[in-house]
């Protein structure tokens, strides 16, 4: 399991999603590191407005367990409100259209599809919100350029169909040919990183040592942008 320390006395983990086992260590590990009048700040993965955590999550228990042991404690994740991908008027939109270029409704389609890729339901992403006549043909010619047969439904994604949004969306995790999708994932998480890391330099400027824990693939990249 990956870490880094900043040199102000702040740690980010790296985690598996969903694995409670590490999330365990974790709490162990930040518990023999801090001691317990800490004014200890949690910036959680995937936090939505309120900095509440998917139920059942790695990120949610480890926000608990430190709760509980520390009484100067405080939660504040690294996505929150600024970069809510189910609001299209958040920063992350306009992020990812400065960077790329592309116009609002592409981006909306291939937030959709990396979300629906990586298993969200359709109630927090649904297709009739998110995607337009020309986000599901932009999402159609990106599946026939990387070679993936077309999306057979966007209003019931079959388990194929998600198989391909995720793929389009992480082609380097299969070693698929990268398209726009995938261009816009990296600006999704790469605000991600930029924001964790900016987040992460006010609380240690105002005397607090920061917690993260953060998938394994966004550890690699904080530590090339640090």
């Amino acid at each position: 399991m990956g870490t880094i320390q900043t040199k102000n006395g702040s740690t980010i983990f790296g985690v598996e999603h969903d694995n409670i086992e590490g999330a365990k260590q974790v709490v162990d590990d930040v518990k023999n590191m801090y001691p317990k009048d800490t004014k200890l700040v949690f910036l959680g993965e995937g936090g939505d407005e309120n900095n509440v955590y998917v139920k059942g999550s790695e990120q949610e228990y480890i926000h608990n367990e430190l709760k509980k042991h520390y009484p100067n404690f405080t939660n504040d994740s690294w996505d929150g409100a600024d970069l809510d991908v189910h609001n299209d008027q958040s920063e992350l939109y306009t992020y990812q259209e400065k960077k790329t270029g592309l116009p609002h409704e592409i981006v909306m389609a291939g937030n959709w599809a990396n979300m629906v890729g990586q298993g969200e339901g359709l109630d927090t992403m649904n297709p009739t919100d998110y995607l337009t006549d020309e986000g599901k043909q932009f999402l159609q010619d990106a599946a026939k350029e990387a070679g993936f047969p077309p999306i057979k439904s966007f209003d019931k994604p079959t388990k194929r169909d998600i198989d391909t949004l995720y793929r389009l969306s992480y082609p380097q995790d299969n070693g698929d040919k990268k398209t726009k999708v995938g261009e816009l994932s990296d600006t999704f998480n790469d605000a991600r990183d930029e924001n964790l890391i900016r987040k992460m330099k006010k609380y240690e400027d105002a005397g607090y040592k920061v917690v993260s824990a953060a998938g394994h693939g966004h550890v690699d990249m904080i530590k090339n942008r640090k």
